[in-house]
């Protein structure tokens, strides 16, 4: 008889510990249990588990735990391929859609996520996650009043997650209910003294009802509680341009573009007040960093054209920024106009600088002293070449 290594044996007891606590036999199929964190890194642990559903390849387990260990290394794709074939093989685990749910949440593909939940909570998922994810995912999906209804089951659940509230205070602000938005936004901010998203909504919320002081009140909060966030700068920078403080809004602008100057906004509207104040040059320089950064802006590139031509004087830019605008809108009569202005006066430019233009310009001279002497009744002198 063969001897048996002690190796082989402790091998057996911590892989079948590691099935033991999640797994449920599919039709009386054994499976090939999985070496444990400490033998294995993640990616080890999916090549073992690919050589196994070679041999295995109808068995929904293993597909569905190489997809937890792609979702845990973010290769949420990888991940979604392996739960499909999971739920191709068996469509009654719960937990399998949940997953699925959770990733297609992360990928903001929501309608597909809300019906993997939904799939989920069918098959009587009884973790309390489940609760929460429905909630948010019923907003995304525009069903406010189910996702309220879900959202306060949760809030039992998790009375301390920030959250909760912030979902629930946006679906009453989508129902334009203002005094509960604004509480549970709040809550959300008491439970998280920086929470950028629930102050962004309050701002956007009383901005949206023409309510500035309200919006004013907590942009001041928001800037002075997350500090170093553009996105909310630039906010309460709109606010104060809405409210016609335009030196106090600049100020905002210029900030949010200092913490994050990949806000095109915060550029677009600095490039404007800069105009506005005969600053060109500067003019110019936000209005190309806005372009850098959305370069559809509607007349972006023939408002930066026209500045160049006619401010600026820089005819080169201005016929580069004028080919842009073309190439966006064939049909852009203004900017076919300025290429054409720009082009005739680049080509007389470069002809003042040819030998041709010279001679010309000392024949011109010649005719001009000519013409003096003819006047004064005297011959003049042959000029020497």
């Amino acid at each position: 008889m063969k001897k048996t290594t002690p190796y082989y044996f402790l091998l057996i007891v911590c892989l079948v510990s590691l099935f033991a606590c999640d797994y449920q036999p599919q039709a009386s199929a054994s499976l090939v249990p999985l070496p444990n964190n400490s033998d294995k890194e993640k990616e080890e642990k999916i090549n073992f588990l690919t050589d196994i559903i070679k041999k295995n390849p109808k068995n929904s387990s293993y597909y569905f735990r190489r997809a937890k260990l792609h979702w845990e290394l973010q290769k949420e794709n990888l991940a979604l391929l392996d739960l499909r074939e999971a739920i191709r093989f068996d469509s009654s685990k719960a937990q399998y859609f949940f997953l699925e749910a959770q990733i297609l949440d992360f990928q903001t593909k929501y309608p597909e996520a809300l019906q993997a939940a939904e799939r989920a909570e069918k098959h009587e998922f009884q973790e309390a996650e489940l609760v929460y994810l429905l909630g948010k995912l019923n907003y995304f999906n525009k069903k406010y009043k189910k996702s309220i209804n879900y959202l306060k089951k949760a809030s039992d659940i998790y009375p301390e997650m920030p959250e909760v509230y912030h979902y629930q205070g946006l679906n009453y602000a989508m129902l334009r209910d203002s005094l509960a938005a604004d509480s549970l936004l709040s809550k959300s901010i008491s439970l998280k003294t920086c929470y950028p998203a629930s102050y962004k909504a309050l701002i956007q919320m009383y901005n949206g009802f023409g309510k500035m002081r309200r919006a004013t009140f907590y942009a001041e909060k928001a800037v002075t509680n997350c500090k170093g966030n553009g996105e909310l700068h630039y906010l309460y920078g709109e606010t104060l341009n809405r409210m016609l403080w335009r030196g106090s809004a600049v100020e905002q602008f210029e900030l949010a573009f200092r913490y994050d100057s990949s806000i095109w906004q915060a550029s677009e509207q600095l490039y404007r007040q800069h105009f506005e104040n005969k600053n060109f040059t500067q003019a110019a320089f936000f209005l190309k960093k806005t372009l850098k950064i959305k370069p559809d802006l509607p007349n972006g590139f023939g408002a930066l054209g026209y500045l160049q031509e006619v401010y600026l004087k820089n005819n080169q830019e201005a016929l580069e920024a004028y080919k842009n605008a073309i190439k966006q809108d064939s049909g852009n009569l203004a900017a076919k106009e300025g290429q054409e202005r720009v082009e005739k006066r680049l080509a007389w430019e470069a002809y003042t600088k040819t030998d041709a233009f010279k001679e010309e310009m000392r024949l011109k001279r010649l005719r001009e002293l000519e013409e003096i002497k003819k006047s004064e009744g005297t011959t003049p002198p042959v000029e020497q070449k």
